[in-house]
């Protein structure tokens, strides 16, 4: 019989098994955590690259963190405290920190050292962007919290290296790669070096001016150089009737030396002296012209000291004239081929005229240009040198940038029960620019103890009490600065009585040579006097002018008659005594006798954003109004009221990310190259539409509208624009930057320059012609212009930056 035996694992065995199970599990979990911190990791670094975008993009846009360049070219150089922040001297560190937080990502954030920190919520790893170089790393373990320093940290600018630059691009930085350093030296062509030939950077477009040789005047008046033909001075001397080749009534011309010397007549001198051709004798008015190639200066030679002066003071525009003794000097910045005086200011006898063109100068006779200092409102000039002989820039002067504003206070107002006050501003006190604007506070109310104002004094009116105010027109116009002849309608004389006139155009004009309020007959002419109470008596003191006199009812009423009344108005009329058919009346004091409406019990109206609590039957008022409850402005609406809708201001600018805003994700538009639009008006019907009459071209309009006269619908050589009509030029396309209207005399280009008000715009007179420049940062679509008087225009020629 057999024997069966059952064997178990050994201890040996089993502990073998355990072993092998163990160093198998310890693989999987180090691998599997590996895996993990990977992965938090390559969390951590997607989220700071999103972090490191944003913050780049802002920095570009608005500049808002105050950096310099360094991530990406544009974006985080360094961050630094800003000195004098007003929001409690925070640093930019801080700055970075609440960006960063606004970014919606969840996570823990530090900057330190200049690096920003991030481990995003629930991963076991910290992100690292050098704000240097841009460049993200990653470790594990996770910030402790999210309120780490914001302490400033210096500065460390990239040490640019590496790349190379050409005539036409920077080197590109190896370590940020960001442009740096300057162009490299244009390379000079093999072409030939003389007067006559330019030459040109090998690699690029460049012109060497410099590198071109200058002539050089020879014993002959020729150019010095060889191969050069060039005449570096001529003269033609007024001693030979054959150099004139051209005698006319009207015109003299004189030829030599390939000089032409041109005499024509104006229309108030006498005809062309054709006795005279030693010396030349060019006539008071008349027009004189010299043509040469590339002139740089001219010599004339008169026959008298005293004629040499007549020369000098001409109007002698784009040179400068210099005079010594009998001979004249004109010299230009730039070399021209004709030279024109267009009105000689006396008659001019010249012997002789010598030309120069731009031969080599050794610029030994300097003399210093002035500096023009910088201001908050334009860029200044650093001092630089000007050869006297030739006119060149020696030395060039650099323009300085426009310096800050300097601030000054602008005292409060305290408010007083009667009077509205006003808080402090701000002022730039070298431009006067308004930096902080003031705010209105209202009056505070009387405060009434048994039944009088304890600050001004009132008495406290009870239902019944009669009250006299009285106004007298010219300490009312001087307090509430009225202008003579300039037509007023509403007399306030306290704050419950009121006169206003109404009727026709002069109806309630003031006149300063009488202080006084005026009224006419043929015009209506009506002067209602009310109050918020119960008028008891008026008296009505005027002055008589064609027989005018005050009427009530149809009854004249003289002047300084009390009138007896038991009503809240009384309406008077105006008419005459004799056969005048205008009689006009020129008040001059004005008295209400009333008893105020006195509420024994308010009938109250809630305040709102403009208005405070207000009684419904007496027109008291309570506390003061609720004030607006502001959203701040979009980059599509302006800032609005969340009460009453009430707006302020305009929209804030676009915040545009690579092309698209940021915000309301508008498309940014892609600006055009300048381009200019002539209108030509005169001859032209345009197109009339109602009151207003229109021409246009290419994107600009040019619209008047009437005023108090009929559009001009035609004209021949100009069109009329009569006075008190509105003048609108626009671009629809694009932003203006320069208008020039051309009118037929300098007296109407005065009436427009002197219609145009806007203070973002510069205005300038040069014979018939006004031009307009545009000073404004913002863009412009279209200038308004009032007309003081009657202006005739020829043409207008607008400058404008399309949008493509």
């Amino acid at each position: 019989m057999m024997r069966s035996t059952k064997k178990g694992f050994t201890l040996v065995e089993l502990l073998v098994v355990i072993a092998i199970l163990a160093i198998l599990a310890t693989v999987s979990v180090v691998g599997y955590t590996a895996f993990i911190e990977k992965a938090h990791q390559s969390v951590a670094m997607q989220e700071m690259t999103q972090i490191r975008n944003a913050l780049v993009a802002e920095d570009i846009t608005n500049n808002y963190f105050n950096l310099e360049d360094g991530i990406s070219g544009e974006g985080i150089e360094t961050v630094y405290a800003a000195e004098g922040d007003p929001v409690g001297g925070q640093s930019e560190a801080f700055y970075v920190l609440e960006f960063v937080k606004e970014l919606g990502i969840a996570g823990t954030f530090e900057v330190s050292e200049g690096k920003l920190l991030f481990s995003p919520a629930g991963k076991d790893a910290t992100a690292t962007c050098d704000f240097v170089t841009g460049e993200i790393s990653t470790a594990k373990g996770a910030l402790e919290d999210d309120d780490q320093s914001t302490e400033p940290v210096e500065p460390q600018p990239c040490e640019h290296e590496g790349g190379e630059a050409t005539c036409t691009q920077q080197a590109i930085c190896t370590k940020c790669e960001q442009p740096y350093g300057d162009l490299a030296q244009h390379i000079a062509s093999a072409d030939d070096n003389n007067c006559a030939t330019e030459v040109k950077c090998q690699n690029c477009d460049y012109v060497f001016v410099e590198a071109k040789a200058n002539h050089t005047l020879g014993e002959n008046g020729q150019c010095a150089v060889a191969g050069c033909e060039v005449a570096c001075q001529a003269t033609i001397t007024f001693d030979d009737t054959s150099k004139r080749t051209t005698l006319t009534t009207e015109q003299q011309v004189w030829v030599e030396n390939g000089i032409t010397v041109t005499n024509n007549k104006a229309s108030s001198t006498s005809d062309i002296d054709g006795q005279y051709f030693k010396p030349a004798r060019f006539y008071k008015s008349s027009e004189l012209i010299v043509a040469y190639n590339s002139m740089i200066r001219i010599e004339f030679h008169c026959n008298t000291e005293g004629y040499a002066s007549a020369l000098a003071n001409s109007n002698i525009e784009n040179a400068t004239a210099v005079q010594n003794g009998k001979t004249v000097i004109v010299t230009f910045a730039e070399a021209t081929d004709s030279f024109t005086i267009e009105k000689l200011s006396a008659q001019v006898r010249v012997d002789s005229i010598k030309v120069h063109i731009d031969y080599t100068c050794e610029h030994q006779n300097t003399t210093e240009i002035p500096a023009v200092p910088a201001t908050c409102t334009k860029t200044g000039l650093t001092t630089g040198r000007m050869c006297n002989d030739c006119s060149a820039i020696i030395v060039a002067q650099t323009e300085t940038p426009v310096v800050d504003h300097t601030e000054e206070t602008v005292p409060g107002k305290e408010a007083t029960c009667t009077e509205t006050g006003l808080t402090e501003g701000k002022k730039c006190s070298v431009c006067d620019k308004t930096l902080v604007e003031q705010e209105e506070i209202s009056a505070k109310g009387h405060n009434y103890v048994e039944g009088t104002c304890t600050t001004c004094g009132d008495k406290q009116l009870q239902y019944g009490d009669e009250k006299t105010v009285t106004v007298k027109i010219s300490d009312y116009a001087t307090a509430n600065s009225w202008t003579n002849q300039t037509q007023y309608n509403t007399i306030n004389i306290d704050n419950n009585v009121t006169a206003t006139a109404t009727g026709g155009g002069n109806t309630g004009k003031y006149y300063d040579s009488g202080t006084n309020w005026r009224m006419y007959q043929t015009e209506n002419a009506q002067i209602t006097i009310s109050a918020k109470g119960v008028i008891t008596s008026v008296k009505i003191t005027y002055t008589i002018e064609k027989t005018g006199v005050l009427t009530l009812n149809g009854t004249n009423v003289a002047s300084g008659t009390t009138v007896e009344v038991n009503a809240e108005s009384i309406t008077f009329g105006v008419g005459n005594t004799g056969s005048e058919t205008n009689g006009q009346v020129r008040i001059t004091e004005i008295e209400v006798v009333y008893k105020p409406i006195v509420c024994a019990e308010h009938t109250w109206e809630d305040a709102d954003c403009d208005t405070p609590k207000t009684c419904s039957t007496c027109g008291a008022t309570e506390g003061e109004a609720l004030g607006h409850s502001w959203t701040d402005a979009t980059c599509t609406t302006p800032k609005t009221c969340n009460t009453c809708g009430t707006t302020e201001g305009t929209a804030g600018e676009h915040n545009y990310v690579e092309g698209t805003c940021s915000v309301c994700g508008a498309v940014e538009p892609v600006v055009g190259e300048p381009t200019t639009v002539e209108i030509a008006i005169a001859g032209s019907t345009g197109v009339l539409s109602g009151d207003s009459i229109s021409w246009t071209d290419n994107g600009v309009t040019v619209t008047n509208t009437k005023g108090s006269t009929a559009i001009r619908t035609s004209d021949t050589d100009h069109y009329r624009v009569y006075a008190g009509s509105k003048l609108k030029i626009s671009a629809t396309d694009g932003n203006i930057t320069k208008i020039a209207i051309t009118c037929t005399s300098s007296s109407y280009a005065n009436v427009v320059a002197t219609s145009v008000t806007n203070p973002d715009y510069t205005v300038s007179v040069s014979g018939n012609v006004v031009t307009i420049t545009v000073d404004s940062t913002d863009p412009v679509e279209s200038v308004d212009i009032t007309i003081s008087s009657q202006t005739r225009i020829n043409k207008v020629e607008v400058t404008y930056t399309p949008a493509n």
